[in-house]
């Protein structure tokens, strides 16, 4: 009798507080080596920006790579511009295909190209 009161009493107990201990460290470790695999993913993840005035004043490009070999989820890209400061200009930015038709693009480049062969042959 006294040995089933101890172990219902004292021996159950810490048991049962010890394998919870014991999955809590394996939860724990578990969600580091996955939170460690997305930073990894994220650092090969690589944003650019680049003058694009060929195609007019003010425009620029903005590109996104994965060079992970596994495919990148829930990316949110945000673009804003800043000015001579660093300072935040509070007008969004545009994609191009909003403000830039095909005509306009086409002639850009082709005064653009037009004026650099004009160029050469002086």
């Amino acid at each position: 009798m006294l040995i089933a009161l101890y172990v219902a009493v004292w021996r159950e107990p810490r048991k049962a507080r010890s394998e919870r201990d014991d999955r809590k460290k394996q939860l724990t470790a578990l969600q580091r080596a996955e939170d460690e695999r997305v930073i990894a993913q994220a650092r090969r993840v690589v944003a650019s920006v680049g003058s694009a005035s060929l195609l007019g004043n003010g425009v620029w490009f903005a590109s996104v790579s994965n060079h992970s070999t596994a495919p990148v989820t829930n990316l949110e890209v945000k673009v804003f511009a800043v000015d001579a400061k660093g300072e935040r200009i509070l007008e969004p930015c545009k994609r191009s295909k909003e403000t830039i038709g095909t005509d306009d693009v086409l002639a850009n480049l082709v005064l653009s190209r037009g004026m650099t062969k004009h160029t050469a042959e002086e």
